[in-house]
């Protein structure tokens, strides 16, 4: 709805007004001390040597989500440049080879997905209609041609068919995009926080918790189980996690793939295994805590063309970021 927004602006005729001194006085640079041996180095990595600031304990990101943490395993640096500084994406450079766009993007097609699941009653699932699809993409910057809301179509019909969305509807509870936030470490007062929200967490009959993840990737033939192994298996400890820090006793995580809704991909965890999940949960943020961000060892089109430092800052040269993935055959 319309709101109404007062600001000022900040220049130097109102800096002294408008900022206290503290937030005027220039922070000292604190340098780590000089190695006694030569360190290690890593090819194109801007923060070789930067060590987290010893006198605070604080970190680097204060909030990190599944998605921040998934990036920073495909490249620290790109982490660098978008989670630390702030940078955004950058259009993707056009080559002879790239295809004419027709219809909504892999990512768009998810988001709207998405946005339509969260407005379904799990208990009495409707199919939207066409118009309702249309109007919904255009609230959110979308054109969904007649293509399109026909697939979006099928994704949901076969979902509403499925063995999965009947337990939704006999669940006790259930809720769409639920945030949860909760302490990586919370040993440690200065841990940062793991953000973020579950397509669906209901409880079920008995008082285990379900929590659902769908998924709009188009499988061509692959098996939705080698999916989660290769790309979402870490999704699954963020997210038993989440539920279990909640106060959960047991809890599956189900990843669904609207292309085959009857073939969810679950797992299941206890109350017990808070502390082995927490393990592997740290040992993936070690490296943003020790700033340690490293340039990717396998850059490509797919993970590159948009980074904001592609262009200039990253050691890596064109013809390696936008060359297809060395590693998509495998």
């Amino acid at each position: 709805r319309p709101v109404r927004v007062a600001w000022t602006y900040c220049h130097p005729d109102t800096i002294d007004e408008l900022l206290p001194e503290a937030a005027r006085m220039p922070v000292p640079i604190r340098l780590p001390p000089p190695a006694t041996t030569p360190p290690t180095e890593t090819l194109g990595d801007p923060a070789r040597g930067a060590t987290p600031d010893a006198a605070t304990g604080g970190t680097v990101v204060p909030r990190l989500s599944y998605s921040a943490l998934a990036l920073y395993d495909r490249c620290g640096y790109r982490f660098y440049l978008q989670r630390v500084l702030g940078l955004a994406d950058v259009e993707p450079p056009l080559s002879a080879t790239t295809p004419a766009r027709r219809g909504l993007s892999p990512l768009e097609r998810g988001n709207l997905a998405h946005l339509l699941l969260e407005q379904v009653d799990l208990a009495r699932p409707q199919l939207p209609t066409g118009d309702e699809i249309a109007t919904l993409a255009h609230a959110n910057g979308l054109v969904c041609g007649r293509d399109d809301a026909a697939d979006l179509l099928t994704l949901l019909e076969r979902f509403f068919d499925s063995r999965l969305s009947a337990r939704l509807a006999s669940a006790t509870s259930a809720r769409r995009e639920a945030p949860f936030v909760f302490s990586l470490d919370p040993d440690q007062p200065r841990s940062p926080l793991i953000v973020g929200a579950l397509d669906v967490l209901a409880r079920e009959r008995g008082g285990a918790v379900l929590v659902v993840d769908y998924k709009t990737d188009t499988l061509d033939g692959t098996d939705p189980a080698t999916l989660v192994v290769r790309h979402y298996a870490f999704q699954q400890t963020v997210y038993a996690l989440a539920a279990l820090r909640a106060g959960a006793v047991d809890v599956e995580v189900a990843h669904c793939f609207l292309e085959r809704p009857d073939d969810p991909v679950c797992v299941s965890y206890r109350a017990a295994d808070d502390a082995t999940l927490s393990a592997v949960l740290r040992a993936r943020a070690d490296g943003i805590a020790a700033q340690r961000f490293a340039p990717t060892a396998r850059p490509h089109r797919a993970l590159c063309a948009t980074c904001p430092g592609r262009a200039a800052l990253c050691s890596w040269s064109e013809q390696r970021t936008l060359a297809d993935d060395p590693g998509a055959a495998e």
